[in-house]
């Protein structure tokens, strides 16, 4: 069975960052990772979706080859493929940077707001 893996900040972390409990030196450590983390994953994200987008692009083209009466309709079979792989992007970019990006961002509001325009993600 196929397991979807999905980054999400600690709980424990998240916690102490709520709450103000970290020193600050530690919090612009932790924005400084968070954000070299998320150039990395944008890059897988940006690879899964092209992946994708190519599979699903010469599925669409061998179809309306093969039939006369689809390429009637080739608009909205384009539109419809270009809205499948910008939600393909979309979940790879949730899954991989998101809800970490969400969850960090809002703890520091909480608990630094002071620094928050300086080490948000």
């Amino acid at each position: 069975m196929p397991v979807i893996i999905y980054r999400k900040l600690n709980d424990k972390l998240q916690e102490s960052l709520s709450q103000g409990k970290l020193p600050e030196k530690n919090v612009r450590e932790l924005s400084e990772q968070i954000k070299a983390q998320n150039k990395k994953e944008m890059k897988s994200a940006a690879i899964i979706t092209g992946v994708l987008a190519v599979i699903f692009g010469g599925v669409l083209i061998a179809i309306t080859v093969s039939s006369k009466s689809i390429q009637s309709a080739l608009l909205g079979w384009i539109i419809g493929y270009l809205v499948l792989v910008g939600f393909f992007f979309f979940v790879a970019y949730m899954i991989s940077i998101g809800i970490i990006k969400l969850e960090y961002n809002s703890a520091l509001k909480e608990g630094y707001p002071d620094l928050y325009k300086e080490c948000k993600v």
